[in-house]
């Protein structure tokens, strides 16, 4: 499974991605802040995140149920 987002504002679940993050525990996402984010469902198994920041900066925040 190969995901991307750059704009999280921008993604087709948006509303799930804001409720999501409040109910996580992690930080609320501004409106119209460009953070990069995925709310994506996996099945139990191991897996890689590749992250790339466009200054060379990257945080990786990985949030489970």
């Amino acid at each position: 499974m190969q995901s991307e987002n750059d704009n999280w504002s921008a993604a087709a679940n948006v509303a799930q991605v804001a409720a999501y993050a409040v109910s996580s525990g992690a930080f609320a996402l501004p409106a119209a802040s460009k953070d990069a984010t995925l709310l994506v469902t996996l099945t139990p198994g191991a897996y890689t995140a590749h992250a790339l920041g466009g200054n060379g900066t990257v945080l990786l925040e990985i949030y489970a149920p």
